[in-house]
């Protein structure tokens, strides 16, 4: 059985008092795709992955663990997701998730 999910990817940054911030690949669509691949599945993800060095990483990830990306569209830079940790460790979240998938960037 094949899978094809489509939806975002999100970079999820990890910011913290006295470190520097952290980049993970994240987005709920790219992290079904990965756990999907992760369990032997034949999945590909529909998605939007910017040129730049977030993109970058969350490619490599979801590629590495075999899944197919298809690109339907080239944003100018990665969503993000930011959580950010006070001193007492309680958290605070940032979205900056624009996502949009034309009919014409869907692969033939």
């Amino acid at each position: 059985m094949s899978f094809l999910v489509i939806g975002e990817c999100v970079a999820d940054v990890v910011r913290a008092p006295g470190t520097a911030d952290r980049v993970h690949p994240g987005g709920s669509p790219a992290n079904v795709a990965y756990g999907l691949a992760r369990l032997g599945r034949d999945v590909t993800l529909l998605t939007q992955l910017a040129d730049d060095p977030a993109g970058r990483l969350i490619g490599d990830h979801l590629r590495g663990a075999g899944v197919r990306v298809e690109v339907g569209g080239l944003p100018e830079r990665t969503p993000s997701a930011v959580v950010g940790l006070d001193a007492e460790g309680r958290a605070t979240y940032a979205f900056d998730i624009v996502w949009t998938l034309e009919a014409g960037g869907l692969p033939a």
